[in-house]
């Protein structure tokens, strides 16, 4: 060669001498590590292809690894393959470099060494091999070489071809294999795992790409693609395609071919592919290429199948494999599809909840929480509208539980009064107490006036006063009414002096004043005077989709005081509650909400989560037990507790000694269903009569005395209380009280006991004994 070469080549192998001396990993000289191996190899190639010198590269396997390993162990078989690097090292000392890939494979890198010196070194190292240390392992072993030479390759990876080559010679052990055109597909083995046939690793490889692919391609179609390519190069087929069904018809799907230009027609296998779904697999000839089908089945469904086409025959295992590999990729595709419903479905649950979000923001009136899209809602609102402009009195009319508080409260708020909402609840304040109660008394008045208290009139001076349910006003009292509201003047009960008072109107009931007009018992003077503005409420079951509007807006509340992420109600659920008949209206709907979100583990509620049994509509009770049966008595009952409970957490109250609180839900309740009678109320609660009289006595003004009258749904506890013994109604409202704090602490029984001012294991045991929890073993 020229003198310029050699100098070249000198300089070249003392960088390579330095290059090793600072890489050198291993005990024998003139072994580099990989990195260094790759660095070296990379200076020597841009060197030979500038000179237009060869290059060669062998890549030599220790063959029987695994035989070698099973029978004197690992740690001496690493022992033996440390002696064939140290072997090679001493039969190549002219060799530029070499290093161990890993595994059983060693590379060699020969500068200036052609494709015949590459040949002949291979064949004399196989031969050495055979001489010298075949004879001292203590497993059959050979040595497979297979080696590429640069000027032979369309690029520079000599590294890549040298291994393609070794795995191509490995299918034989002990063979020599150069690099040739063919193997331009071939995959080289990892050596890690080298001790795997070629085709083993081959069929792992194509597993290993199916469920790479399933990490890497979010979308269906490019998973599948990624999926048919990997099997082309495994059966060196010329064409992989994906059938399905489409309109009663097979077609292909997706197809991965070889060569695409290729201008041969696709094989015509509809009726195929429709007897390979039947069959799971089916081997074929179509136009010289043999043809395989086989079954793919996504969520134990047949819903495709693959083919594989080519002149490569298709031996017994390559179906054993072609059925694991399409079990594989029905689940991996089942996977993807699974999750692409997921996402379009979660999708559509963010839309729906945007939409309906907005769709609030618009029918919410200020902060009232009425919502209403619905005609008659729409009256409601202009009717609240016009009362905006007057001080007149106002009579909101409806069934129980329907939102008129909450009217009135909207009414006070747009009008031009600044002062106070003063709420009087006329049913649940015993007659005897309801004068004092709304004009006040002096120090000394009766027996128990200890001092001065001002009346509901005077506290809501330049305000509202709300009297609910007006219908229940004692025939007595209600002269007295009509006098404050044309005189604007009251005299507290024991007083001389008449106290001027500016207040505005608003009263409510859920009975039909006119009719009581005509049968007597509510004056018709009064009802003309309080009937100059009347609000008409309709029932819940007749506002169709404000339902679930206002359920929305209900769980948008809820969701905020519990901390949690905003709920939405999916279609089959908001179908289910426009055709639940709503008995307790608002109150109803409220807590079947609160219960549905103790049960819904994520954002969205379905039909099944409401636990709304189908049943005929039917109109809430206008009079005590009208129209009821005992479970409806009792589910309504439960109902009402259950608000009067969150009423007071959501006001702060605490919920410490429940049975305290318990006993002064019934004190109240039976004092108020008995018309004021003790003897009455306290044979009612199986209590005797001064015992009563002390705990009422005790209980002072009656506080949420009004939600009680609220509550009590038309009599249901006047029901309750005289059809069910006492103990047993004790028990039932402690358990409502538990269930719904259950849901209020969102599960955490720390929470409840801290609540309640309870023990741990007295909360778990009433827990248990109550069936508000399960028994656990």
């Amino acid at each position: 060669r020229e003198l310029s070469d050699v100098q070249v080549l000198a300089d070249l192998s003392a960088e390579t001498l330095l290059l090793a001396h600072d890489a050198n990993e291993s005990e024998t000289r003139g072994v580099l590590n990989v990195p260094a191996f790759r660095r070296l190899t990379s200076r020597w190639l841009e060197i030979c292809r500038a000179r237009k010198l060869p290059l060669s590269m062998l890549a030599v396997a220790l063959d029987g690894l695994a035989e070698i390993n099973q029978t004197i162990g690992f740690e001496a078989g690493d022992n033996m393959l440390d002696e064939a690097v140290a072997f090679l090292a001493r039969e190549l000392p002219h060799a530029t470099a070499l290093a161990p890939l890993g595994g059983a494979v060693t590379v060699v890198l020969l500068a200036a060494v052609d494709r015949e010196e590459a040949q002949q070194i291979a064949q004399r190292l196989a031969k050495s091999f055979e001489r010298d240390l075949a004879r001292v392992i203590p497993a059959p072993s050979s040595l497979s070489i297979g080696f590429a030479t640069l000027d032979e390759l369309p690029d520079d990876n000599v590294l890549h071809a040298a291994r393609a080559a070794l795995a191509a010679a490995r299918a034989q052990p002990g063979a020599i294999v150069p690099w040739n055109a063919s193997l331009a597909d071939v995959e080289a083995a990892d050596p890690m795992i080298d001790s795997i046939p070629h085709t083993e690793y081959q069929r792992i490889l194509a597993i290993w790409r199916l469920f790479e692919a399933l990490c890497h391609a979010p979308q269906l179609d490019d998973l599948i693609a990624s999926t048919l390519r990997a099997l082309l190069p495994l059966f060196r087929a010329d064409r992989v395609a994906l059938w399905g069904e489409v309109e009663g018809a097979w077609t292909p799907r997706m197809v991965c071919e070889r060569n695409p230009d290729d201008a041969r027609a696709a094989p015509a296998l509809e009726s195929v592919a429709e007897a390979a779904r039947i069959t799971d697999v089916l081997v074929c000839e179509d136009r010289g290429a043999r043809v395989v089908m086989i079954a793919l089945k996504c969520s134990e469904e047949i819903t495709d199948v693959i083919e594989v086409s080519g002149t490569r025959p298709i031996e017994n295992r390559d179906l054993e494999f072609l059925r694991t590999f399409a079990l594989h990729m029905g689940r991996v595709i089942g996977q993807v599809q699974s999750l692409t419903e997921a996402r379009r479905r979660q999708q559509e649950v963010s839309d729906r909840l945007r939409a309906q979000t907005i769709e609030l923001r618009r029918l919410v009136r200020t902060s009232s929480g009425l919502v209403g899209n619905h005609a008659s809602m729409q009256t409601v609102f202009r009717m609240i509208e016009r009362s905006r402009t007057s001080n007149f009195p106002v009579v909101i009319t409806g069934e129980t539980g329907t939102g008129k508080e909450a009217v009135a409260r909207l009414v006070h708020r747009t009008s031009n009064r600044r002062g106070p909402f003063v709420v009087v609840d006329c049913g649940a304040i015993p007659a005897g107490l309801l004068e004092s109660e709304l004009f006040g008394h002096e120090k000394g008045a009766f027996t128990g006036a200890h001092s001065r208290k001002l009346g509901h009139f005077e506290a809501a001076h330049q305000g509202t006063i709300f009297l609910d349910e007006i219908g229940e006003l004692p025939l007595e009292l209600q002269p007295k009414l009509l006098r404050v509201l044309q005189e604007s003047t009251v005299r507290r009960l024991g007083g001389r002096e008449m106290i001027s008072v500016d207040f505005r109107l608003i009263a409510a009931t859920h009975r039909d004043l006119e009719a009581m007009v005509a049968l007597g018992t509510f004056r018709q003077d009064l009802y003309f005077r309080l009937r100059v503005l009347e609000i008409q409420l309709p029932a819940l079951r007749e506002r169709g989709d404000d339902i679930v509007l206002l359920a929305l807006y209900s769980l948008r509340q809820y969701c905020a005081e519990l901390g949690r992420e905003m709920m939405t109600i999916a279609p089959d659920a908001e179908a289910r509650l426009r055709s639940h008949p709503w008995p307790g209206n608002v109150r109803e709907l409220q807590n079947v909400l609160r219960r549905a979100m103790l049960v819904v583990p994520g954002n969205e509620i379905t039909a099944k989560d409401l636990h709304l049994d189908a049943q005929a509509p039917r109109r809430a009770p206008e009079e005590p037990g009208e129209g009821l049966t005992e479970a409806d008595a009792a589910t309504l009952l439960e109902d009402a507790v259950a608000g009067w409970f969150w009423d007071a957490w959501t006001q702060g109250a605490t919920t410490a000694a429940p049975q305290d609180a318990i006993e002064a839900f019934l004190v109240r309740a039976a004092i108020q269903v008995s018309g004021g009678s003790i003897s009455s109320a306290a044979r009612l609660l199986d209590m005797h009569p001064q015992t009563f009289k002390r705990q009422l006595e005790e209980l002072g003004e009656p506080a949420l005395s009004r939600s009680i009258r609220d509550h009590v749904l038309a009599g249901l506890l006047d029901h309750e209380l005289r059809t069910t013994p006492a103990t047993h109604l004790r028990d039932r409202i402690l358990r409502v009280l538990l269930v719904e704090l259950l849901v209020f602490c969102q599960g955490n029984k720390s929470e409840m006991a801290r609540h309640l001012g309870w023990g741990r294991q007295t909360l778990a045991r009433q827990l248990v004994r109550l069936e508000v929890l399960p028994r656990t073993t």
